[in-house]
């Protein structure tokens, strides 16, 4: 009896935890504060799980993507370098940037298919950013691949972004897909439902899709052309029960009343309003903006209640930061050429409100071993590794350390975090004065040498 009422309630949480599964801001060049695009996104995954980071010399993988490759012109080029986000345990949660500063990572987004299936998982993004010369260029192969081999998963909208351009790319399971470009002059957010809404068919610059992206809707019952109007995309493809939950539209907002207060009130949140596609914001968004979205808990709004709680990040609705937080990014791409050291990655492992971003330069021409599991060469081989607790099995890794501040402080969340951020300061001035005295490439490594330390340092006495 007591092992069937532990099951109920294991059931029970995995129900309530599963459904935010990452977060995603897009900005276009126009209304970004670099005056090119900016791509910002919290990898959301459960589990005692850790995230490598690794350097991939260009060509690396091409013996395991041969099978996807092999005699297709579509991938005749030479493969890139990469910047490669490994998060453990999953098959769909890394994150790429290539060589030339593209950059591609993933929002879950249930699709209401169920009939059609597919061979591509993880695989998919790895071939993806390896080969793409530009954002839109990735968005076509991500289209040829789908369309030939099939996707493995319900449904997910990835994001494909360079310095000048970026889209949206739903994919549902099986053969369909359609991209959408981010306006210049618009931000897009998206949580875990598909954003695009209503398709123009004819304007080819700003969609792309698979070909019978339509008739197949129509088909399945999805789409009625004479009782429906215009096709929608999120309303035909979707699972209906994403587009109204709770764990999507309060999210949606929560960027919304930051990007466009004017509109979507910074304090008051209506679970009627509909939101487009991507909204012109209010101001120009920079980096630091985009780094408060990711670490918002509802500050300041009616949806901040904690009713007792330790921490914020147990909330319901879940906020924009919340427990299945893994690690946060902020893209800002300057240029196309190789490794070029300002394309930077403002990272923040494990929760953006507590752990600070950091900034990594592409050009970083090597890798702390404190923040890999294993050697590049037995990565993918153990993508997929079922040890029961990954913390315990690396217990000098960087999110080893991180997880047990984490935890420290979510025991008195509201008491820990003021002390905890005044620390930090010292980390930033630090960071700083590496920045100032050191090229990017050998700069970025002595960076993440000194967050290791920092919090190898201030955990070491820490009561679990």
């Amino acid at each position: 009896m007591k092992n069937s009422v532990w099951l109920f309630f294991l059931w029970v949480w995995a129900l309530q935890a599963q459904p935010a599964d990452c977060y995603t801001v897009v900005v276009g060049k126009s209304v970004s504060k670099t005056g090119h695009v900016l791509a910002a996104h919290n990898e959301d995954d459960y589990g005692n799980l850790v995230v490598n980071l690794y350097r991939v010399p260009a060509e690396f993988f091409r013996k395991h993507d041969s099978a996807f490759v092999k005699d297709d012109p579509w991938f005749a080029r030479r493969p890139a370098g990469l910047l490669w986000f490994q998060t453990t345990r999953q098959d769909f949660g890394d994150a790429y940037v290539n060589e030339y500063g593209i950059a591609i990572f993933s929002n879950q987004c249930r699709s209401r298919e169920d009939t059609a299936s597919g061979r591509l998982t993880h695989d998919l993004r790895r071939l993806v950013i390896q080969y793409a010369e530009s954002a839109r260029h990735g968005v076509k192969l991500l289209g040829h691949l789908v369309e030939k081999y099939g996707y493995g998963s319900s449904g997910r909208t990835y994001t494909i972004a360079d310095d000048r351009e970026a889209y949206l790319v739903a994919v549902v399971q099986g053969r369909h897909w359609i991209a959408q470009r981010v306006p210049d002059d618009r931000v897009a957010v998206i949580p875990n439902y598909y954003t695009i809404d209503r398709v123009n068919l004819a304007d080819t610059i700003n969609f792309l899709y698979s070909p019978d992206i339509v008739s197949y809707a129509i088909r399945r019952g999805w789409y009625n052309p004479e009782t429906d109007g215009d096709f929608s995309f999120r309303r035909a493809y979707a699972d209906p029960s994403t587009l109204e939950a709770t764990w999507n539209k309060p999210r949606h907002w929560a960027a919304l009343r930051y990007l466009k207060p004017s509109y979507y009130y910074a304090d008051y949140y209506n679970p009627d309003d509909e939101y487009p596609f991507a909204v012109e914001p209010d101001s120009l968004v920079g980096v630091k903006d985009l780094e408060k979205i990711l670490a918002d808990h509802f500050e300041h709004s009616a949806l901040e209640h904690y009713d007792g709680m330790n921490n914020p990040h147990n909330m319901e609705p879940l906020p924009v930061c919340h427990r299945g937080n893994k690690f946060a990014v902020v893209m800002m791409m300057m240029a196309k050429f190789p490794w070029y050291p300002g394309n930077l990655i403002y990272w923040a492992p494990m929760n953006a409100c507590m752990h600070p971003f950091v900034p990594l330069s592409l050009a970083i021409d090597r890798i702390p071993r404190r923040y890999q599991s294993y050697p590049l060469r037995e990565a993918l081989e153990k993508q997929r590794q079922k040890e029961p607790n990954l913390f315990e099995q690396n217990p000098r890794h960087l999110f080893s350390i991180l997880e047990k501040h984490r935890r420290w402080v979510n025991r008195d969340y509201f008491r820990r975090i003021d002390a905890e951020r005044e620390a930090v300061r010292n980390l930033q001035a630090k960071i700083d004065r590496i920045r100032r005295r050191k090229d990017p490439a050998r700069g970025s490594f002595k960076i993440l040498k000194a967050y290791y330390k920092f919090y190898r340092k201030r955990t070491k006495h820490l009561a679990e």
